[in-house]
């Protein structure tokens, strides 16, 4: 795709944003091979006394300049959206990731590129997105994230890679004609804040399937 592709794309997506009645501003930042980057102010709703000290006792401030990613298979992918580096990281439904990346908050329940898409128009899916990520902030600011009704909210995993390490063979000599489950003694690894791999101990489940073979899940 060529850079005046790019930049057309980058502008009709600040022109949809920008009708949303809370985008109190927007700009295009760069333009190039990687793709588009814009910025959105954002009016955060939050009740009057958080107004008064311009942000809410979590960190949320009333404006929110939240960072647009379009990648260079846009309108085919869906946005990417970024908080500002110093956001609150310990708030429910921010996507997990390394500290030294802005956060990114979790607009949806499910598939991002699918409700995106969903509403036919491109217009349309950017302006639905930008009210998610108003409501987001909203919620944010008044610590409301989390429905309490509901338990214990997982966390999304859809943007993380994951790599399982297994002996095959051993896995495959536990499969008999019973069936059942085998639980064996696993190790993970995450990153650390240095970047460097921290290993913990976890266990591994395999439903073994009786007389064809097993399925691997990580606990």
């Amino acid at each position: 795709m060529a850079g005046n592709d790019y930049r057309g794309h980058a502008e009709r997506f600040l022109a949809a944003a920008l009708r949303h009645p809370e985008c109190r501003g927007g700009r295009l930042i760069s333009v190039d091979a990687g793709g588009s980057r814009i910025e959105l102010d954002l009016n955060v709703e939050m009740p009057l006394a958080f107004k008064v000290d311009g942000a809410s006792p979590n960190g949320v401030r009333v404006v929110e300049t939240v960072n647009v990613r379009l990648w260079p298979s846009y309108p085919w992918s869906s946005p990417s959206f970024y908080l500002r580096m110093d956001f609150p990281r310990d708030l429910p439904h921010v996507q997990p990731g390394p500290v030294t990346e802005p956060p990114r908050p979790c607009l949806i329940d499910g598939n991002q590129r699918e409700y995106f898409f969903q509403f036919g128009l491109v217009e349309l899916g950017i302006f639905n997105l930008v009210h998610q990520l108003v409501l987001w902030l909203q919620r944010a600011a008044e610590g409301t994230l989390i429905h309490h009704g509901r338990g214990w909210e997982p966390t999304l995993r859809c943007d993380l890679n994951d790599v399982i390490a297994l002996n095959a063979e051993a896995c495959r000599a536990v499969v008999d004609r019973n069936g059942g489950y085998r639980v064996l003694k696993s190790t993970f690894f995450r990153s650390g804040g240095d970047g460097s791999l921290v290993d913990k101990q976890g266990t591994t489940w395999l439903d073994v399937i009786r007389g064809c073979g097993l399925h691997a899940r990580d606990r």
